[in-house]
């Protein structure tokens, strides 16, 4: 969160805070959550490797209540949504085990050059910055098996990006080098990054933003 307030004062795009639980009683503002969204993204602020991420893909008004569908598939219960909110301010999945903040995204949309690739989540692009300026790139993948997060460690795919042309180069799934995308077998080489200049000009701010 402290992150999202630093980018914004250089005037960074950032996904908006729809909702931020520091307190148990701030759980109770959820249920407006589920009335005007069809979908979001619940976080830990001090989480890693994806961990305590929930990625709601639709939200299901029916006669007997409310069902929440996660990018996996998994059926949620209103209840139980904010069950895991109430972990992760105990600290559940934070990274020091001490108390911690939740907060609520909209769940974003991406690029449909991406989306007929890995169609089960939310691609993302990393950049390492030295000296404010791009060292390398990397685009992270969802997979089924990562149940839509672009987290390596829950099983998404790493693909460089070369930094000139913003193409992609060589792909990893786990320790294994392919070529194709596992669940769709769209090829995973050559694949042109969209807005690609803009992408590494904003990479630049975010350094000095940070």
């Amino acid at each position: 969160l402290a992150t999202k307030d630093a980018l914004i004062q250089h005037e960074i795009p950032v996904a908006e805070n729809l909702l931020i639980c520091r307190r148990y009683r701030d759980i109770e503002q959820f249920d407006y959550i589920l009335e005007q969204h069809t979908s979001f993204v619940i976080k830990p602020n001090q989480g890693s490797q994806g961990n305590g991420i929930i990625v709601i893909r639709e939200v299901l008004k029916e006669f007997h209540g409310i069902t929440c569908i996660s990018a996996g598939g998994k059926k949620w219960k209103p209840s139980e949504l904010k069950r895991h909110i109430q972990e992760i301010l105990a600290g559940t999945y934070s990274q020091t085990g001490l108390p911690d903040v939740a907060y609520i995204e909209p769940k974003l949309e991406q690029a449909t050059l991406l989306t007929q690739i890995a169609p089960g989540g939310l691609s993302d692009i990393r950049i390492i910055v030295a000296n404010g300026t791009p060292v390398s790139a990397m685009l992270r993948m969802p997979t089924e098996q990562s149940f839509g997060k672009a987290n390596l460690h829950q099983g998404a795919i790493g693909v460089a990006i070369d930094l000139r042309s913003g193409q992609t180069l060589r792909a990893q799934h786990k320790s294994k080098v392919i070529t194709m995308h596992p669940d769709t077998g769209a090829s995973l080489i050559g694949v042109q990054i969209p807005d690609w200049h803009f992408i590494y000009e904003m990479a630049c701010r975010c350094f000095q933003a940070v």
